[in-house]
């Protein structure tokens, strides 16, 4: 699993995203004013990918 924080929109940005949905990784994105001021939301979300990623859905 890979964390982008403050991530880009452009192109570059999209195609990174793809070369690493390619091999495997899920790609989470946050904002930096998300990780600022709903830091409980950022981290809910990153727990339930990771739930879902190992298939321990609880």
């Amino acid at each position: 699993m890979l964390i982008r924080i403050n991530f880009d929109q452009t192109q570059y940005g999209s195609e990174r995203s793809i070369y690493f949905a390619q091999r495997g990784f899920e790609v989470i994105r946050f904002w930096n004013n998300d990780v600022s001021n709903d830091i409980e939301g950022v981290l809910e979300k990153i727990y339930l990918v990771i739930q879902v990623i190992t298939g321990k859905n609880d």
